[in-house]
């Protein structure tokens, strides 16, 4: 429902990432390219002709809302372009400012999350897949312990001792550790970037 996208939503947007508002650092500024350069094929990154006054240059002390980093790319909000630079070039202020980009990010993170679930639910039936096999293999032998215990005709002398446990209770990760263990199985690491409201995708001041 509505209620639980909200509640979603709002847990996404409290984690911080690379989107946000950076400034330029660099004192010969930074050029922004209209395409994605790592999607070129040429071995030299094209660079913008500023003579176009639809072009961008960066200058010194400048801010832009950065929507995501990866590979030394900085993705700019609303596909304003891309950034070649290093954390030394251009850093990081504050959270995202305007709207679009503050989505975007949010929208990278929810993508990022959904590829991470997929690992994840592929991980979990392999678990289920080895749980069965060993359910199958063990029904061969004899029961470790009776599944129905005998029946005593002075049961009222017998010394039960029963021990409290809860009825039912959600699966813990030691759970998940155990089953992997008792199949021997290696879980691979899961990555997932932490995630830290108008203004322009570029200050002008200058």
């Amino acid at each position: 429902n509505n209620t639980e996208a909200y509640r979603i939503l709002d847990g996404i947007e409290s984690q911080t990432c690379y989107c946000g508002t950076y400034i330029v650092k660099d004192f010969n500024g930074l050029e922004v390219h209209a395409s994605d350069p790592r999607k070129n094929n040429d071995s030299i990154v094209k660079r913008i002709d500023f003579s176009d006054d639809s072009n961008k240059k960066l200058y010194q002390s400048q801010t832009v809302q950065i929507v995501d980093f990866e590979d030394g790319v900085f993705k700019v909000a609303r596909n304003e372009g891309y950034i070649v630079a290093n954390n030394t070039q251009l850093e990081k202020v504050d959270g995202p400012l305007d709207d679009s980009c503050r989505l975007e990010g949010m929208l990278n993170l929810a993508h990022e999350r959904h590829s991470n679930l997929g690992e994840r639910l592929k991980e979990l039936e392999h678990i289920s897949g080895g749980l069965s096999d060993k359910i199958e293999h063990i029904q061969q032998e004899e029961p470790s312990f009776p599944i129905f215990s005998e029946f005593q005709e002075n049961s009222s002398d017998v010394d039960i001792q029963i021990v409290k446990e809860p009825v039912c209770r959600q699966p813990s990760d030691d759970d998940e550790e155990d089953l992997k263990k008792e199949l021997r199985l290696v879980q691979k690491p899961t990555v997932v970037k932490d995630m830290p409201s108008i203004a322009p995708i570029f200050d002008r001041s200058r």
